[in-house]
């Protein structure tokens, strides 16, 4: 079984390499998310790792207006943190870019994009 540090490298480093990929369980036929080393539905380890379409819609979302703390996140306001629920199931929570937050709607189709910030790599995802 796989660590949750082995876990996580792959699922960033997927991200890093712009294909994002979630574990997939082999009993349950599906894939989640948060990575982690078990099925949170059966308890089976993962069966193996897919490449996600990086297409979803807005599941639910919200607008970040004023800062929690001082620091790099300020330059970004106002921002969009959604949940967006992917084509293959499961619902990650993102930022939502290249989009005003007020056109940013439940069900509207988006596009996962990848984006490297203060040396990270994240995913996030624009409107289709």
């Amino acid at each position: 079984m796989m660590t949750d540090q082995e876990v996580s490298d792959h699922f960033w480093n997927s991200v890093k390499s712009k294909a994002m990929a979630l574990p997939w369980c082999a009993k349950c036929a599906r894939a989640f998310f948060y990575p982690k080393p078990i099925c949170p539905d059966c308890w089976g380890e993962i069966s193996e790792w897919k490449a996600v379409s990086g297409r979803g819609k807005v599941w639910s979302h919200s607008v970040v207006r004023f800062p929690l703390v001082r620091g790099p996140f300020e330059e970004r306001l106002p921002y969009t943190v959604a949940f967006v629920a992917l084509e293959e199931g499961p619902r990650v929570l993102s930022n939502i870019v290249a989009c005003p937050p007020e056109e940013v709607k439940g069900g509207m189709d988006v596009q996962i994009t990848y984006e490297e910030r203060d040396g990270k790599w994240l995913y996030l995802f624009k409107p289709a």
